[in-house]
């Protein structure tokens, strides 16, 4: 009877461990499986920072500051850009499983040209990791790799035609902001302005508690002894918020002639946390000295190369910066 009993007792806990061991092998794995298959965080807002390696090209650092994002700790990170990134990190879905002849063919592709994607927290934990391949045939899907799995994936985004990959496939310049000015009028503490070839016509407004004041740049210039026009310097400043780039050309052959030769204006702003965004203008074809020719020229298709502070040569249309071009002795009546 004893016998029976513990031979009962052993059978029921080979059984049991059997069946225990059976279920924790079978979790393990779908547990990797998910892992696997996650390509997306669960809360983009803890993303802090994300890392961009290359293999022909420069890694991209993105980092979360406040409410804007920064590329490699010196530039502002250009919104739409990063709009499109983060998209990617919420939202990218499995289009489908390739079969093992897909995943040879796109083996090359990410050899020689993956990118590496990783996401951090604030406590730079990484929260995701994953290699992008190259697309598929109909550019409708692209083909992730997870860091430490065995499988790739094809991945989509949940509404439509869309290629992930060229949404990381972009020029260094086209990660920054195009933006140059971005303060309100509140924002504002000094804005100066010269004309190198007409230095009568600069001038410098400052802000003088709930006031702007302005006087020549030229320190030995008369000032004006007129009467201001009614609201003007709301009226001017309100122009500087939105002026951009339309675009950089850093690599252009003309850089350095242009900058060999005196720039036709130049604009530096001041807010009150101090921060200065500066810009050079040279027009590219009329030959501009003073501000009035400028309006007299600058049609609608006119346009400049520009300079920022960040030593950035691109262009700016004369419709965006149009209404940051004036005279010293235009402010009066």
């Amino acid at each position: 009877m004893k016998r029976t009993t513990l031979f009962l007792l052993l059978l029921l806990l080979l059984v049991g461990g059997y069946f225990f061991f059976s279920k924790s092998s079978t979790e393990l794995k779908m547990e990797r499986l998910a892992e696997d298959r996650k390509f997306v965080v669960d809360d983009i807002d803890e993303v802090k920072k994300i890392f961009i390696a290359y293999r022909d090209k420069p890694s991209v650092t993105l980092t979360k500051e406040k409410d804007k994002w920064r590329l490699d700790e010196k530039y502002d990170a250009n919104p739409y850009v990063m709009e499109g990134i983060l998209e990617v990190l919420k939202r990218a879905r499995i289009q489908f499983v390739p079969t093992e002849a897909e995943v040879e063919s796109t083996l090359p592709v990410l050899a020689a040209k993956g990118i590496k994607i990783e996401a951090y927290d604030k406590n730079d934990e990484k929260l995701l990791g994953y290699y992008i391949g190259g697309v598929t045939q109909n550019e409708k899907g692209t083909h992730f790799f997870k860091e430490g799995a065995d499988k790739t994936f094809v991945m989509e985004l949940p509404y439509g035609e869309t290629n992930i990959r060229q949404r990381f496939e972009i020029r260094y310049d086209d990660w920054k902001t195009r933006l140059i000015f971005a303060d309100r009028i509140e924002e504002i503490k000094s804005v100066k302005v010269d004309y190198p070839k007409a230095p009568t016509h600069g001038y410098v407004i400052e802000r003088k508690e709930d006031e702007f004041t302005i006087r020549p740049s030229v320190l030995d210039q008369p000032k004006n002894a007129g009467e201001l026009k009614p609201s003007v310097f709301e009226k001017y400043l309100v122009t500087f918020k939105g002026v951009n780039y339309a675009e950089f050309i850093n690599e252009a052959v003309v850089k350095d002639s242009v900058l060999a030769t005196p720039p036709f204006m130049t604009t530096e702003l001041v807010n009150v946390h101090n921060d200065t965004a500066r810009l050079a203008l040279w027009p590219k074809r009329a030959l501009i000295s003073t501000p009035m020719q400028a309006h007299d020229k600058g049609q609608e298709y006119f346009s400049y190369f520009a300079l920022n502070n960040h030593g950035d040569f691109g262009t700016v249309q004369h419709h965006v910066v149009r209404g940051t071009i004036g005279g010293y002795d235009g402010f009066f009546k």
